[in-house]
């Protein structure tokens, strides 16, 4: 377990055909150590969904892609997932 969230940040895409980030962090208030999770949203068709650890790089920094429709404007109006 990575522990429970203390944020959330919304990174845009820096621009066309680049990904959006979510990025949580964690800091344990009795050691102060820092955890963070870097997650890649891919907009995909139907049925190549995944959700893939990649790395921990640097040391405490997880990083995911998660590929899914629902990742995609509008694709899963209304529903959720």
């Amino acid at each position: 377990m990575l522990g429970t969230q203390n944020s959330v940040s919304w990174i845009p895409p820096p621009g066309p055909g680049s990904t959006p980030t979510l990025k949580y962090s964690y800091q344990n208030p009795t050691t102060g150590d820092l955890k963070q999770v870097t997650m890649n949203l891919f907009c995909v068709g139907e049925g190549e969904d995944s959700f893939e650890f990649v790395l921990e790089s640097p040391t405490n920094t997880y990083n995911f892609n998660w590929r899914h429709k629902c990742l995609c404007w509008d694709a899963c109006k209304g529903k959720l997932i």
